[in-house]
């Protein structure tokens, strides 16, 4: 496509999929609202036969660059919503992700000190558990042959934090945050997945969990469709994943 068909293409992909939600006139809300990144990838998906016509190897180039399962549009965004889902879950289960970021801290401080860390459960001394800051570090992705100047970054940076009255929480260091996102993801999707799906359920906690979700998405910029748009994207992602 050359220019002027590529802004025509889009502007009339972005047309239908304007017309398509003012045009809804049943009472299903979930088809009215703000025109998702979803919707366009549809609008888009089905404007090509019109506008490429019998030009079927551009129209394939196209589609693959749109809806390919690797290196495409919805490739990317499948990525970006599961981030930012993850995100939102997180916060819903705080409480968890500073228990885990007290652990890693624990054993950080004592693999840097070349001390060793008292165990609750057996009485002992036991020397720094690398698997648990291993399992966190591998997240992001630290290298094994890195970890040390990595985890001597953390305790630079933390004790600098500590130095000007701010506080050390999971979330203050960029990198150990992003770590401890994607580890409480892995950890709690299958109840993540729940919530997400479950709209229904009258338990207070899958509620609470969803709600605190949505409140999150909300104040990064979302209106209520489509942070719920988001949520039922990733819900379906999740459990064809499982």
């Amino acid at each position: 496509m050359n220019q002027n068909v590529d802004v025509l293409f889009i502007t009339n992909a972005i047309n239908i999929a304007l017309g398509q939600k003012e045009n809804v006139i049943t009472g299903d809300e979930n088809l009215k609202g703000c025109i998702t990144a979803l919707d366009m990838i549809r609008a888009l998906r089905d404007n090509f036969d019109h506008h490429i016509g019998g030009q079927e190897k551009d129209k394939e180039t196209y589609m693959n660059l749109l809806t390919a399962k690797e290196e495409s549009v919805v490739a990317e965004y499948k990525e970006f919503a599961k981030r930012e889902v993850a995100k939102a879950f997180v916060h819903a289960f705080d409480d968890q992700a500073e228990e885990l970021h007290a652990r890693y801290d624990l054993n950080c401080k004592a693999f840097c000190k070349d001390e060793t860390v008292f165990d609750d459960i057996t009485g002992e001394y036991m020397e720094p558990d690398e698997k648990i800051m291993r399992a966190i570090e591998e997240l992001i992705p630290v290298p094994m042959e890195s970890k040390r100047e990595f985890r001597k970054g953390v305790f630079v940076y933390k004790a600098d934090c500590l130095e000007e009255g701010k506080k050390w929480k999971w979330d203050t260091y960029k990198p150990l945050k992003e770590a401890i996102e994607k580890k409480l993801m892995n950890d709690l999707k299958n109840v993540v997945t729940l919530s997400i799906a479950n709209t229904v359920s009258t338990s207070a906690k899958v509620k609470a969990r969803r709600n605190k979700a949505l409140k999150t998405l909300k104040k990064k910029g979302y209106c209520e469709h489509c942070a719920k748009a988001l949520l039922g994207f990733v819900g379906e992602i999740l459990r064809r994943e499982n």
